[in-house]
């Protein structure tokens, strides 16, 4: 039996155990850099040759390694698409790579088989994401689309408070300097 195909891509750096990246399980869990997001939301749309729709969708990285931080936040998706469906549904996924790189705009192919739609989009960076779920509306179709996605997350919550801290102090700091002069 042998070890995994690859260490954990930052070293050390991580922990003593370069096996964590993967929870412990190089055998049988997968996260091929330890970056992955998960994915889970609603969406809706109608394209007859042109059209589009939205989702709603929550995201979560655990942050297990270096240069990753945890994050949990909210997103909400625009699509312009052509092609053919009309539905709605519920769905899960996984975007390989960090939060930061479902925000902005990707290109889609979606098709629905009876109640199950599924998605693969691909972002100018070349992160891509995977998400399946359950629909219900016109029982087959595709659409190949552009997606604009914006994000709201912890992180970006937790750097709004330290700007705001950090302009405080610095003012305190001018009007302090003011005084002794």
């Amino acid at each position: 039996m042998g070890r995994y195909i690859q260490s954990d891509p930052i070293g050390l750096t991580g922990g003593a155990s370069t096996f964590s990246y993967v929870t412990s399980k190089p055998l049988t869990a997968i996260d091929r850099l330890g970056l992955d997001t998960y994915l889970a939301g609603v969406n809706g749309g109608a394209t007859f040759l042109g059209g589009g729709g939205g989702a709603l969708g929550v995201y979560f990285n655990p942050g297990l390694t270096c240069g990753q931080k945890f994050d949990v936040g909210i997103y909400s998706s625009e699509t312009t698409a052509a092609g053919f469906n009309a539905g709605g549904g519920v769905y899960g996924g996984v975007l390989h790579g960090p939060a930061s790189e479902l925000a902005g705009r990707t290109y889609d192919a979606s098709l629905t088989v009876g109640p199950v739609q599924s998605t693969y989009s691909t972002g100018v960076s070349g992160v891509s994401s995977v998400t399946a779920g359950w629909s219900a509306g016109i029982p087959g179709g595709g659409t190949f689309s552009t997606t604009t996605t914006q994000t709201y997350g912890v992180s970006d919550a937790a750097n709004t408070a330290a700007s705001l801290y950090w302009n405080a102090m610095n003012q305190a700091a001018s009007a302090g300097a003011a005084q002794h002069q």
